[in-house]
């Protein structure tokens, strides 16, 4: 599928196939709108990034969640800070902590960690009172030091 650049003035320019177009509703609001120009989403999000793998990052009032490309929210808006990069789990913060969502929005490694993850293709490593806890991608822990 060919990918149309498209800018957004208020953000950073992002891409989309060309069978779903993204669309500025106002400079404040952005829309999501399939190939007929209709709008999946209604201009509800303060922003709306890159789909990766059939889902995208969206904003609104600086809490996150994702939307799929028929503009459904599939992960809630109430994260104060979704991974935009993530293969095939999605770190999130909620709160001061931090833990990992599946693709359908489901916790899968809690989110009860005090820092950011460190995120390999094989391994996300967490930090809790001191401690390290290793899991793999399919949040299955490993090690805890």
């Amino acid at each position: 599928m060919e990918e149309i650049p498209i800018a957004n003035p208020f953000f950073k320019t992002v891409s989309v196939t060309a069978s779903l177009k993204l669309k500025l509703a106002s400079l404040l609001y952005s829309s999501f709108s399939n190939e007929l120009g209709k709008s999946l989403t209604g201009f509800k999000y303060d922003d709306i990034y890159d789909f990766i793998n059939g889902l995208a990052l969206v904003m609104l009032d600086k809490k996150y969640g994702y939307i799929d490309s028929n503009g459904k929210e599939v992960i809630p808006v109430k994260y104060n800070w979704c991974s935009h990069n993530w293969q095939p789990l999605i770190p999130v913060k909620l709160g001061k902590q931090y833990g990992c969502l599946d693709r359908k929005g489901r916790v899968v490694i809690p989110i009860i960690y005090d820092s950011s993850p460190k995120v390999t293709k094989e391994k996300i490593e967490f930090r809790k009172d001191y401690k390290t806890f290793i899991y793999n991608q399919k949040g299955e822990l490993i090690s805890s030091e």
